[in-house]
């Protein structure tokens, strides 16, 4: 049970027999329709299988793991699980994120040090150049807020906004065969068959 109070992820994967494909994407339209009226929902992403026999990925946010717990405990989840068990191959393979997770792909998770490293690096960068490029930012637009506790505010703003939208996605992306060496030898063997 996911107990933090950081956003909280849970990723599916179905994988829906054959025939019944339709019928799946109607269930997947009930079950946007229900969560959206669940506690501390925040969205939800459905990608498709780009090849067949490959599984659905639905990626359902909530604001808290609590939020997440009521769902998975609540009536209309179980009888929507219920309604779903013919039309998948075999039951849906759950995983849960939060924190550091969040910034990468639903895949398996990296080790925390190789993480640690990179998040260390990317920030010791933006916080050299970040100071850089808004002194000149404040110098023109906006002098007051240069020396300020406000200037300090808005460079974290950027900076964390910055590695979770720009660089981390990007530099796990990159370094995918050192952060998750197994997974990229998997992706290649299943490539190979």
């Amino acid at each position: 049970m996911v107990t933090n109070s950081e956003g909280t992820v849970l990723v599916l994967e179905h994988i829906v027999k054959r025939g019944r494909e339709k019928r799946y994407e109607k269930w997947l339209t009930d079950i946007s329709a229900v969560l959206k009226a669940a506690p501390g929902f925040i969205g939800r992403e459905v990608f498709p299988p780009s090849l067949p026999d490959r599984p659905y990925i639905i990626v359902i946010r909530f604001e808290t793991g609590s939020a997440l717990r009521e769902w998975l405990d609540s009536a209309e989840h179980i009888a929507l699980r219920f309604e779903s068990r013919d039309m998948l191959d075999q039951s849906d393979r759950p995983s849960v994120a939060s924190g550091f997770d969040l910034w990468l792909a639903p895949e398996p998770n990296p080790k925390r040090y190789k993480l640690l490293l990179i998040t260390v690096a990317a920030i010791f960068l933006l916080s050299l150049l970040m100071p850089r490029v808004l002194e000149q930012l404040f110098d023109t637009m906006a002098p007051n807020l240069k020396n300020s506790t406000a200037s300090g505010l808005i460079q974290t703003a950027i900076i964390v906004a910055l590695m979770s939208y720009a660089v981390m996605p990007h530099l796990t992306h990159w370094l995918r065969r050192w952060l998750l060496p197994t997974a990229v030898k998997k992706k290649k063997v299943q490539s190979i068959k």
